[in-house]
């Protein structure tokens, strides 16, 4: 009789242990939803040429660290945005950084500039690597978008020097 009361306690401590580590588990998921797309915006840079002068700059305007150049804008446009679609959009710009996360690396090869980079800004908010930045807001009645950017050279260090400056990024827009 003892050993059967023994038994019963044992399987009602092991039934609990169970118990409390499947509530646990349960307590420590992540449901992911999501949805496919039939049509989205199409996408294009300044009306299709996807390179930006940004120009001469001084090396004297950009001599401190944080110093820019003067601001070139761009345009990503949104346009034939499906009707009832995706109501938001997000553009993620991605691409080798120069001991900031802003700061897009000089990758320019023959006779490039030193502590030198590329900084890109939405309006006055600095966009960083790998960041989805501030939604776009797209009509519930379809149509086209254009959000505005300015790209600028940027002092990563006391001391730029004279030469070129090439950096490429990737963009990527996702939808909500």
């Amino acid at each position: 009789m003892k050993l059967n009361s023994l038994n019963t306690s044992c399987l009602f401590l092991l039934s609990a242990l169970g118990y409390s580590t499947f509530a646990s588990a349960a307590d420590n998921q992540i449901t992911f939803t999501g949805q496919v797309l039939d049509t989205a915006c199409t996408v294009n840079v300044n009306g299709g040429n996807s390179k930006v002068e940004l120009g001469g700059t001084l090396k004297s305007d950009i001599s401190k660290q944080g110093e820019t150049g003067a601001p070139k804008q761009f345009t990503i446009a949104l346009t034939a945005c499906p009707a009832d679609g995706p109501t938001a959009a997000y553009i993620k710009f991605s691409g080798e950084t120069d001991g900031n996360t802003s700061w897009f690396k000089n990758t320019e090869v023959d006779s490039p500039a030193t502590n030198v980079a590329v900084l890109i800004k939405q309006g006055n908010t600095t966009v960083n690597a790998d960041d989805a930045n501030d939604s776009v807001s797209i009509p519930a009645t379809g149509g086209d978008v254009n959000v505005d950017y300015t790209a600028q050279l940027i002092a990563t260090a006391d001391g730029a020097t004279k030469g070129g400056v090439s950096s490429t990024l990737t963009y990527n827009v996702s939808y909500q």
